[in-house]
Formats: C-alpha cells, structure tokens, sequence
C-alpha cells in the first residue's frame, strides 16, 4: 500500500492532509465497522481528495462525506448492511468496499 501512496503522490493529485487518529475511530463508530487496514492507510496519508482537481474515474471521499453518506442511505433504506461507501465519482455514482461477510475486504 505505501508504493501506491507513494505513486499517488508522485502523480500530483490534490489531496486533503492525513486523517487524526480520533477522527477515523469516529467514523469506524459511525459505520459500525472496522475498516480494512488499506483502507486505513490511505485515511491515515490523506482524508479525501479535493473534489474541483480530481482528474480520476473516482475520488476518495473525506471521512466527513462517508459519514453523511451512509448516515443518508440509511434514512432512506439504502444502507446494505455489509457493504460502506468510499468513491464518488460527483455524478452520483459510488463505489465501496464489503465490511462483512464472505467478501470482507472487496
């Protein structure tokens, strides 16, 4: 994971400054999950990419946009209770990784 990191940031994308501690334990409580330790590593080097310079498919969301993303779905019955949202493409379109169940990690 730190070669891709790395890479990322050779590549010049805007990236938000690293996630505190406190911060993603926040929102592992509010996702009601553990998330899988890539995933940690990447809130840990940045906390979301800036949403006006992104030239990717996806960008990472703030852990701020996670929060309220699920926190909506589940208001409106989206939430599936294995699967949490990290990717926006801005377009409403997302992608996430399974917390749970056999596919834990993917």
């Amino acid at each position: 994971m730190q070669d891709i990191i790395r890479q990322f940031h050779e590549a010049g994308f805007a990236v938000k400054h690293g996630a505190p501690p406190q911060a993603i334990q926040a929102l592992q409580q509010a996702l009601e999950c553990v998330l899988p330790e890539s995933l940690l590593a990447l809130y840990q080097d940045h906390d979301g990419m800036e949403e006006s310079r992104v030239n990717l498919p996806l960008r990472l969301m703030s852990l701020d946009e996670v929060a309220d993303f699920h926190q909506a779905a589940k208001e409106l019955g989206w939430a599936h209770r294995d699967v949490r949202v990290f990717w926006t493409d801005d377009n409403s379109n997302y992608a996430g990784i399974y917390v749970a169940s056999l596919l834990n990690g993917k």
